[in-house]
């Protein structure tokens, strides 16, 4: 009789469950030397220190952030950010800024406009209109593969829009 095995489905599971964003007291993505602005140079520079610029910022062990735009959807207005490079199969991640409005949940994913084929992720809220999304791009990444982002109202009505994900 053979014995039921439930060591890599346990693994697996483990995995899943304990794998995610961290974030550190204030508000910064874990890594995130940017919220500190401890870096070395002079900041004798003749410009303002809005800090506008960019210093090729990366966040936590997602990648180099990439702004896409503001996007509305709903009447809904996001401000979304790509973090890393769009690779078939990879864990992705974006911030979604509220720009206005109020809204039950987002959920987002990478692929056709129907999702067939595409892992959906509900954004987590970050607090003060920012959220936080995981999605996974499909194996074969397609040409006129997109970011869906779904929006539901407080009032349970869903509106979906689109962005193009940086490659």
């Amino acid at each position: 009789m053979k014995t039921p095995h439930f060591g890599l489905p346990t693994l697996l599971l483990t995995l899943c469950l304990t794998s995610g964003c961290t974030v550190e007291p204030g508000g910064a993505p874990a890594g995130d030397s940017s919220a500190t602005h401890d870096h070395d140079h002079d900041h004798d520079h003749d410009h303002d220190h809005d800090h506008d610029h960019d210093h090729g910022t990366a966040v936590g062990d997602h990648g180099k952030e990439t702004a896409l735009g503001e996007i509305e959807i709903g009447g809904v207005l996001l401000d979304v950010r790509q973090y890393g490079e769009l690779a078939g199969g990879t864990e992705m991640a974006f911030g979604l800024d509220l720009r206005n409005g109020n809204v039950k949940s987002i959920r987002a994913w990478i692929g056709p406009r129907t999702g067939v084929g595409s892992m959906k992720g509900k954004a987590e809220d970050e607090g003060e209109g920012h959220y936080h999304v995981h999605v996974t791009a499909p194996v074969l990444v397609q040409v006129d593969h997109q970011l869906w982002i779904e929006v539901e109202s407080p009032e349970g009505t869903k509106s979906l829009g689109t962005l193009a994900v940086h490659r």
